[in-house]
């Protein structure tokens, strides 16, 4: 019997290869994967056009679980919003990557939901971090976890190159079609990021340094690596990670908005949890994700699987 997460893992390793050169590579990874595991899988992939009224349409998953591929066009520049499903897409749980260049923390997250189930959805473009499109044959730049409100997006536009309202309206009716089909109906948001050493740390969330306005309470394990870390915005979820003696942060209530999914989901009053790990520690990070498990089943057990 083929091993439900090598196969998961080796398509995510040839979809990293084939993206980096072109988005539209996804359909040629699809009609490979048909090829290679013809004698023992069948592989049903649609890819249909994704607005705020479309309908989604299950298809089959080469581990039997389903995947959900919508293509969105932001100007002239096609992003895929790819959902995968383990047990039932319907989850009450939702994991979310939002950079298409931080690939452990999708490794991590599919070694994880094969066994756990819930629903895990990936932003895939360019197989970088940031959204590139054209509009009126100009071209913007923007954070994917800097459009969550008007301030994010401008400011990040601006940070990435330049800004006008067009572009900014674009990127707003882009956020909405992803909170309305991805963040809202969540009742805990489970998001995955990767960092690099000496950039952000559980450190930079201590009184005084660059995260440190921006956090109420910090837990350090010195024998963890400061490079992984859990954000969370919720008492419950900050003293099971502190019990555990994971690296942990609480959101300050009254966190700066810089349009990132953490402040929009505080808002809502969605419980939201940020699994980051230093690039290449997969099993740290899976590891984070483990010990996450028994707050997850509780979310869970609201709306079971």
């Amino acid at each position: 019997m083929v091993n439900k997460c090598f196969i998961q893992i080796f398509k995510l390793k040839l979809l990293n290869v084939f993206k980096k050169e072109d988005i539209a590579m996804e359909e040629n990874l699809t009609a490979f994967m048909k090829r290679l595991l013809s004698l023992t899988i069948l592989v049903l992939l649609q890819v249909h056009t994704f607005g705020q009224d479309s309908t989604n349409v299950p298809q089959a998953n080469p581990i039997g679980d389903t995947i959900i591929v919508n293509d969105y066009w932001l100007g002239e520049n096609k992003i895929v919003f790819q959902n995968s499903c383990y047990k039932q897409c319907d989850a009450a749980v939702g994991f979310i990557n939002l950079h298409d260049d931080e690939n452990t923390s999708v490794d991590a997250a599919t070694l994880f939901l094969v066994e756990a189930g819930g629903s895990l959805t990936e932003l895939k473009h360019t197989g970088g971090r940031y959204l590139e499109f054209k509009l009126n044959q100009l071209s913007y730049r923007v954070d994917p976890n800097r459009i969550f409100s008007a301030a994010g997006i401008k400011a990040s536009l601006l940070k990435q190159g330049k800004y006008s309202a067009a572009a900014a309206g674009a990127v707003k009716v882009f956020a909405d079609t992803l909170k309305k089909n991805y963040v809202d109906n969540r009742l805990l948001l489970v998001t995955l990021h990767n960092n690099t050493p000496g950039n952000l740390s559980i450190y930079s969330y201590k009184k005084g340094n660059a995260e440190g306005n921006n956090s109420a309470k910090v837990f350090i394990n010195p024998g963890m690596n400061p490079d992984d870390f859990v954000l969370t915005t919720t008492d419950e979820i900050f003293n099971h990670l502190k019990r555990n003696r994971i690296n942990v942060v609480l959101q300050y209530k009254h966190a700066k908005d810089d349009g990132s999914l953490s402040i929009y989901a505080k808002k809502k009053n969605i419980p939201y949890v940020n699994v980051e790990a230093q690039h290449g520690h997969l099993n740290e990070q899976l590891l984070m994700l483990k010990i996450l498990h028994e707050v997850i089943i509780r979310y869970q057990s609201i709306h079971p699987l």
